[in-house]
């Protein structure tokens, strides 16, 4: 059984949930939001959950397809240092797939790379072409995948630079 955790800590499973709405203002914390999330059988009275808890409910009630061996999300990552670049590439197994909200999104043991990949992550494939779904590009191989966020991760560092910003 799965549970989520209500904004005073207690903990309900996520099989009770009837329904969630969300908010659609700020509360005078500043920029969180809360949802209420009303429960089956607990005489209606909603209880409040944080906005940001409704994608990880939903994702928690998917079901699981096992992931073929050697699929990978890729991360690449660097220093803001345009003359020293230094980058470096994370590569971590996936285990299994589950359908997001714009496709199959990877399931890893880190939980970074559970959400879905609008980010600068890719996917290493067991023939290893490499698939960008936040270019909507695919590379013959890594290197050409690396090669491609260098020069983005340049381009990026060059117009923060001229605009008086830092990269991150």
């Amino acid at each position: 059984m799965k549970f989520f955790e209500s904004r005073n800590g207690n903990l309900y499973p996520i099989s009770s949930i009837e329904r969630i709405i969300p908010s659609s203002e700020p509360t005078s914390v500043g920029h969180l939001r809360y949802a209420r999330a009303f429960l089956k059988g607990d005489g209606g009275a909603p209880v409040e959950i944080y906005d940001t808890q409704i994608e990880a409910i939903k994702r928690a009630g998917q079901a699981f397809v096992p992931a073929q061996d050697g699929f990978f999300v890729l991360g690449y990552y660097h220093s803001d240092d345009l003359e020293n670049l230094e980058p470096w590439i994370d590569r971590t197994p996936i285990l299994a797939w589950r359908m997001g909200e714009y496709g199959p999104d990877p399931v890893t043991l880190d939980e970074m790379y559970n959400e879905d990949l609008r980010t600068h992550h890719a996917i290493l494939r067991p023939d290893g072409k490499v698939m960008s779904p936040a270019l909507q590009t695919d590379y013959d191989d890594l290197e050409k995948w690396e090669a491609a966020m260098t020069e983005q991760a340049q381009t990026k560092i060059l117009q923060r630079g001229a605009e008086g910003g830092s990269a991150e």
